[in-house]
């Protein structure tokens, strides 16, 4: 552990419980057994420790730019869905439930829920044809992917730029497909365009989209098969929702590649893309990662949370809306199980609460209001 880490983790513990997504407000009786949270653009859900869902935010699969009139500002149960963990993304949500298959909602165009792409929005959670044994699925902007039992991956949905990794044409197709030669896998990470996979020897290879760096081979071009990067070793876990991609090596550092125009690379600078894997500045001890569009935030092995990026919202939950291209200290009550973030708020899981901060134009922080707040807040139940 660094000097940096045991200075500021004597004041505070910290954020959220995640898989593989707060100043402390005092309303509403905390909930029991949080497992797990998840937040999208403008949305966020909670797995609890009896596979109930609930949600709260902008209705999944309304475009953002449509300005929703029926929103909710606290958590509401999705009926008929017991899960393990819940992925978002732009207008989509994917669920691996409790019987380890994959349940998904939300617009459907390119087939990105998984069903046939004449079905333009899906309101409930629908299973994915084709798909058993799941160990877990991740949404990006509009494609989603599955790591199943056997070290194998599925894709389906939006294949404009390749994110599918099957080669060949970019037919977007609704039913899952596997990316070529890709095998041994141990943790999948959809971006906006392009997705990436950590196998069982800790090597990284991706595909798509490549503009700004996101497949990490030090090109920006994009390919429709998987290709390693080749910098960067001993992987155990990767994490990505739009054109930032953030990995865990197995001595606990982070590093992060593609787009850092807000400084969400986490390495002190803001560089508007990087091709190549970069450090997390003066951070160690990482057990998982969460990265969005404007920012990123860690939670470390004694539950603390670090922020770092775009701060205009105050999503990096500090008290102020000054950006940092570094990780800074969230303050929390408990020590964090997970964290979640999303394009301009963040959202942790302690063991029997859910605190949010950040923008909460639609009710994203699940605090009853739609009052943005620059501290974490806790979500009413």
């Amino acid at each position: 552990m660094n000097l940096r880490r045991r200075l500021t983790g004597m004041s505070a513990t910290l954020l959220v419980a995640g898989l593989a997504a707060t100043g402390f407000s005092s309303v509403a009786a905390a909930p029991v057994g949080v497992r797990n949270v998840n937040v999208g653009s403008a949305n966020s859900c909670a797995v609890f420790n009896d596979n109930s869902v609930k949600c709260w935010g902008a209705p999944i699969g309304e475009r953002m730019d449509d300005e929703p009139t029926k929103f909710a500002t606290k958590p509401e149960v999705i009926p008929n869905l017991s899960a393990i963990s819940v992925s978002l993304n732009y207008q989509h949500a994917c669920a691996l439930t409790a019987g380890r298959r994959v349940a998904c909602w939300g617009d459907n165009t390119y087939g990105r829920v998984g069903q046939p792409v004449a079905t333009t929005s899906v309101t409930t959670p629908t299973l994915v044809p084709g798909l058993s044994d799941v160990q877990s699925v991740t949404t990006g902007r509009e494609h989603s992917c599955a790591l199943l039992s056997d070290g194998t991956v599925a894709c389906w949905g939006r294949n404009t730029f390749g994110q599918l990794g099957t080669g060949g044409n970019a037919t977007s197709v609704p039913t899952p497909v596997s990316p070529r030669n890709l095998t041994d896998v141990v943790s999948i990470a959809a971006g906006a365009a392009s997705t990436c996979a950590v196998t069982s020897v800790g090597r990284v290879w991706c595909w798509g989209w490549g503009h700004q760096g996101e497949l990490g081979n030090a090109t920006r071009l994009s390919s429709k098969v998987p290709v390693m990067i080749r910098s960067l070793k001993r992987v155990v876990s990767i994490y990505s929702a739009q054109s930032t991609f953030c990995a865990i090596k197995a001595d606990t550092t982070g590093w992060c590649w593609g787009a850092g125009w807000f400084g969400q690379l986490g390495n002190g600078s803001e560089l508007s893309y990087t091709t190549k894997p970069v450090q997390i500045a003066d951070l160690d001890g990482i057990t998982s990662i969460s990265v969005d569009q404007e920012s990123a935030c860690a939670l470390t092995s004694d539950g603390s949370v670090y922020c770092w990026g775009s701060n205009r919202q105050s999503q990096l939950g500090d008290g102020t809306r000054t950006n940092s291209p570094v990780p800074v200290l969230v303050t929390l009550p408990n020590a964090a199980r997970g964290i979640a973030v999303g394009q301009q708020h963040a959202c942790a899981a302690l063991p029997a609460s859910i605190r949010c901060w950040g923008l909460n134009t639609y009710g994203q922080l699940g605090n009853g209001s739609t009052t943005s707040s620059e501290q974490p807040s806790l979500v009413e139940q």
